[in-house]
């Protein structure tokens, strides 16, 4: 989920992941929410961009065209890697919030309650993981595209679900489990860049991509009073995926690959293990319980009873 950058010191300032601006050495041409000539109160007069020293030019424009290296593009574009991982990080953040929908229906929950859980599905590890960065306010509430994209997501999903259902659609699909095994990979590759631009050490960057791709989930499965899946092996791996596509990522930086490697590379090992996992049913290991030992265990059975339905519907029968 990026993803924006904040301020970064006196007379700096970021601009949606294009690293940091001097504000000094813009010269006056910066709009916006940013200080000087332009600034609410400000009379002076703008300096015109021919007025950089023309050395300075091509520096001071390509801050606002190219992205960093570990960044996103403002919007999805394919003029670069990042620009493509920014589309990839709209496809994840649509499928999560179906995800959290269908979870909520299921547990009935009404069309409020809906919205709130998909969001949250949706947003919340890239929320977790800005908060322990320090990254606020977090990245939803500038770019606030995200909200209205789960807002269409999950209002739509609950008024068609119930149709989409009776004509075939489950939510363990083959589509919907590829295209959330691609949100993942996105996500974990975004977590993990998220890490780099703060110069955390290569362990941390790992575990901010995991965070920024489960931790939505597991907040979801905690309000619909779920055992998180991704601490027990009722399901196949999930969080392991995630994992792997961010060692990826910051094992190919360390070996100075360029982004369009990096990125393809942590995203492509995610996918291709999320894709393995629901496929084969790959899951990790644990202790062998005594019946009835195992802490809920009837959460578990229920769950699974409900899995091997796989027939939801919301807002009644």
């Amino acid at each position: 989920m990026s993803r924006r950058g904040f301020p970064g010191g006196a007379g700096k300032s970021r601009l949606a992941g294009f690293g940091d601006l001097d504000l000094a050495a813009t010269r006056g041409i910066l709009t916006g929410p940013f200080s000087g000539p332009f600034s609410p109160g400000s009379t002076s007069s703008p300096k015109r961009p021919e007025a950089l020293p023309s050395g300075e030019k091509p520096a001071l424009i390509n801050r606002y065209i190219e992205p960093p290296e570990d960044g996103l593009t403002r919007y999805p574009t394919f003029r670069s890697p990042q620009g493509v991982l920014r589309g990839l990080d709209y496809l994840g953040t649509t499928v999560f919030a179906i995800s959290g929908t269908v979870t909520a229906g299921q547990v009935g929950m009404d069309l409020l309650g809906c919205i709130i859980v998909g969001t949250i599905t949706a947003t919340g590890g890239g929320t977790v993981r800005d908060v322990l960065l320090g990254n606020t306010p977090v990245f939803w509430m500038h770019e606030t595209e995200y909200l209205w994209m789960c807002l269409a997501t999950t209002v739509g999903i609950f008024f068609l679900w119930s149709y989409l259902a009776e004509r075939g659609v489950r939510d363990d699909m083959a589509l919907l489990n590829w295209v959330d095994a691609m949100g993942v990979g996105a996500f974990c590759c975004i977590g993990a860049q998220a890490g780099v631009r703060k110069g955390l050490s290569n362990v941390v960057c790992v575990a901010c991509g995991m965070l920024t791709s489960t931790f939505g989930g597991v907040i979801r499965d905690v309000l619909c009073s779920r055992p998180p899946r991704i601490l027990f092996s009722h399901c196949e791996i999930y969080a392991s995926t995630a994992v792997l596509g961010s060692a990826v990522y910051i094992a190919t930086k360390a070996a100075g690959l360029p982004p369009v490697v990096r990125i393809m590379s942590g995203f492509l090992s995610a996918v291709a293990l999320r894709v393995l996992a629901f496929t084969t049913d790959i899951r990790l290991p644990t202790w062998t319980q005594p019946s009835g030992a195992a802490v809920g265990e009837e959460q578990l059975e229920e769950m699974e009873a409900q899995s091997e339905a796989k027939k939801i519907h919301l807002g009644g029968d």
